[in-house]
């Protein structure tokens, strides 16, 4: 029907239909279509076949989406489509981390073990998909757990070193895995379900890959003072629990030994009295700078508290450490009263007699002593 037109011998305009010159050949542009003649693009659309086009050209599940979904991975709100460098770069880390699951916790079973293993690949793969936004890395990665991504690597740094199946050469260290997860949106501050922070969890584990992940959320700018919703800092939770570890780790970083907080001045060393602890208390008081008798925002000392628990160990390390048992005497309760109280109260003479002969032995007069008593009674 149309002439045929040798394309290396002449150029045809599609506007004027006028002829180009190519050497000697001269080609004239084809007539226009007859009414008979049928072009694809002028067909009539049969009814529901706009909406069938639209999604073939406007679904961006087209492929990309659609492997994120074969994952169990929700789908970014925030995104309508993927560049043709980004579907290949989600693509690839998606492969390298295995086929896929249809389940979103099994997936999430998957990236956590890239990321806790130490697998530079596989990593790299997750971060991947971080950049991408296919993944939130403050988002828990199984329903059970309830646990931020970052806080999976902090959890479980020791797990990186046992059983490994792949070339040591190729191991990721925690302290760069985690620096590369905060670059890429991972709060260091992120807490767990319990109130637990990041840095806490770190030292919590009392291993080298643990400490490694402290210094690695210090340097990324972890805030070790931040309160819990429960008002206190992570020393005093390590004081309640006579976590060593953690309190050592805290002193060897610098950190002020009675860190601010919102609970009426409460202490670490008088959290780790009431509970009697006195490793916790022995370790707070050693080569401390702070009054041993400080009463924070109230007219308490640690020793106050320890006997107010009928703590005897906490009770004995803090009088070996020059806590006075008439402390607060010219403004309230002293110790040595409180102790007389619970004797007269339990009938156990223990803590006031703990008391009464440091006291005597201290060169403390018996007149005081029955001074400070007689006040409160």
């Amino acid at each position: 029907m149309y002439p045929q037109i040798d394309r290396s011998q002449s150029v045809t305009s599609r506007t004027t239909g006028q002829s180009a010159q190519a050497g000697s050949t001269t080609t004239t542009a084809p007539p226009p279509p007859s009414a008979n003649t049928t072009i694809a693009r002028d067909r009539p659309i049969a009814p529901g076949q706009h909406a069938a086009r639209a999604r073939f050209c406007c679904d961006w599940r087209n492929p990309t989406t659609k492997l994120i979904d074969a994952y169990g991975l929700p789908a970014p709100a925030s995104r309508t489509s993927y560049s043709a460098a980004a579907a290949h770069d989600i693509q690839n880390a998606l492969a390298r981390l295995g086929p896929p699951t249809q389940d979103h916790d099994d997936t999430g079973r998957l990236f956590a073990r890239a990321l806790i293993d130490g697998h530079a690949s596989k990593f790299a793969a997750v971060m991947m998909l971080a950049r991408h936004q296919i993944i939130n890395l403050n988002n828990p990665l199984l329903s059970t757990t309830r646990a931020s991504m970052l806080l999976e690597v902090i959890n479980k740094p020791g797990a990186s070193r046992s059983g490994l199946d792949f070339p040591a050469n190729e191991f990721i260290s925690v302290s760069s895995r985690i620096a590369t997860m905060v670059a890429l949106g991972a709060d260091p501050d992120h807490p767990h379900f319990s109130g637990a922070l990041p840095l806490e969890v770190a030292w919590r584990n009392a291993t080298n890959e643990g400490d490694e992940a402290a210094r690695a959320l210090l340097h990324a700018g972890a805030d070790p003072l931040k309160e819990s919703h429960d008002g206190l800092t992570m020393l005093h939770r390590a004081a309640s629990v006579n976590h060593l570890h953690l309190i050592r780790s805290w002193r060897a970083a610098g950190l002020p030994e009675h860190p601010p907080t919102s609970q009426g001045g409460i202490t670490p060393l008088m959290l780790a009295a009431f509970h009697d602890h006195a490793d916790a208390v022995r370790l707070l008081v050693a080569n401390s700078n702070a009054d041993i008798d400080d009463t924070g925002e109230g007219n308490h000392t640690a020793l106050h508290l320890a006997v107010h628990s009928n703590s005897l160990a906490a009770a004995q390390v803090l009088l070996d450490s020059g806590a006075n048992v008439i402390a607060g005497i010219l403004s309230g309760e002293t110790p040595y009263a409180m102790a007389l109280a619970h004797e007269m109260k339990t009938g156990d003479p223990r803590m006031a007699t703990l008391l009464q002969d440091h006291a005597l032995a201290s060169g403390i007069p018996e007149q005081l002593l029955g001074l400070s008593a007689n006040r409160n009674h």
